[in-house]
């Protein structure tokens, strides 16, 4: 059982470790973290993206509709075509 328990203290130390690295590698390179639940059409934003988009998480509706409304016309396309293959 203190193995356990000392494997499971190893894993959440490593796991913190790699979210700081994280963290300072996306701040260093200027872009941001989303997700998106499709089912329930939401789309989830780290504050990186809202400061992109510039909007607020108050003023975004956060969904596919917002944000594709946000999309520069040109871009549309090629974004909706990288979505589609992504899913």
């Amino acid at each position: 059982m203190e193995q356990e328990v000392a494997e499971h203290r190893q894993t959440e130390a490593e796991l913190r470790e790699l979210s700081t690295r994280l963290d300072i590698a996306l701040e260093a390179v200027g872009i941001g973290i989303w997700d998106w639940d499709i089912i329930r059409n939401k789309l989830i934003w780290d504050e990186r993206f809202y400061e992109l988009y510039g909007t607020t998480p108050e003023a975004f509706e956060g969904n596919y509709e917002a944000w594709a409304s946000r999309v520069h016309p040109e871009d549309r396309p090629s974004a909706e075509a990288a979505i589609q293959l992504a899913l």
